[in-house]
């Protein structure tokens, strides 16, 4: 009886060892998958601290090309984020919604070739699901210029949701970031432009203080 306890002992140690590393494996191929997930997956977005205000005009960062300058802003806030522009001399922005209501930011671009079309581009990336729309018009200083238009974008799909006006459009993916564009003739080398932030389809919507883009970039071309 006492042989077979002997025996016994280092078989249940070798079990005991067995299991342990099954877990340990398990346990290490776990962490492993996690981290994988996380480093594939897109960034968490984190929400503006309530209260955040709204960014004023004069505090959004100047574009540095003579030609373009900014006209307004509505439900936005807007902050420099670090990293490389993708157009030369521009800042990277963050774009973020607050507020009811229509969520945009408008330039004007002059000093073009009249009687040119231009595509009008802006270099983004979402977050938090956010769409985005830009609407242009010529004769900057009419109230509706003889050629207008507007386009919508689904980010997550690539696509066009809509277009309007005598605008061609289009979007795709350029290295780390989405482009999109609305070609447009100008009779007299100007244009204003809206570049929307959209929920869905729509323009007019609560910001969450969540739900934006970082906007890399603007061009006429």
């Amino acid at each position: 009886m006492a042989r077979k306890t002997a025996k016994l002992g280092p078989l249940i140690t070798s079990r005991v060892f067995f299991v342990f590393c099954c877990l340990a494996i398990a346990a290490l191929s776990f962490w492993s998958t996690l981290m994988l997930l996380r480093q594939s997956g897109p960034d968490p977005v984190t929400a503006l601290p309530p209260g955040t205000p709204q960014t004023n005009l004069a505090d959004v960062p100047p574009l540095r090309d003579s030609g373009f300058s900014w006209l307004g802003i509505a439900g936005l806030n807007v902050q420099v984020v670090a990293g490389m522009p993708v157009v030369s001399d521009y800042p990277i922005l963050r774009l973020v919604t607050l507020g009811e209501g229509g969520h945009t930011l408008a330039a004007r671009m002059s000093g073009l070739v009249k009687n040119e079309r231009y595509r009008i581009m802006a270099w983004i990336k979402p977050q938090a699901g956010a769409n985005f729309g830009i609407a242009a018009r010529d004769q900057a200083d009419k109230e509706n210029g003889p050629n207008n238009g507007r386009a919508n974008f689904d980010l997550a799909s690539r696509k066009v949701l809509v277009a309007h006006g005598n605008v061609q459009s289009g979007i795709e993916l350029v290295g780390d970031w989405l482009t999109v564009w609305i070609d447009l003739l100008t009779t007299d080398g100007q244009y204003v432009v809206n570049f929307y932030l959209c929920s869905g389809n729509t323009e007019s919507f609560t910001g969450d203080g969540k739900l934006g883009v970082i906007l890399g970039g603007i061009a006429a071309e």
